[in-house]
């Protein structure tokens, strides 16, 4: 299983974020704060079932909204 997909609003610098991964192997690059980092706290904490803080919100007034598209494959 991997995730195929991810969609991310109003989680820190990330808003209207919307990755496809690959099944493989992926690499996620970039300048300074453009997001790296918030994107794997972000499925951390999905994944973990942690709360988000109020410094996670972009805008306290929305809520998060995160959308996974998780992809079972048989090995051969």
């Amino acid at each position: 299983m991997y995730i195929g997909k991810v969609e991310i609003n109003n989680f820190r610098n990330l808003d209207g974020i919307k990755m496809e991964f690959d099944s493989k192997i992926n690499f996620i690059v970039g300048e300074n704060n453009l997001g790296k980092s918030n994107l794997l706290d972000c499925l951390n904490m999905v994944f973990n079932y942690s709360r988000f803080k109020e410094d996670d919100f972009f805008n306290p007034t929305k809520k998060i909204n995160i959308s996974l598209t998780l992809v079972l494959e048989e090995e051969i």
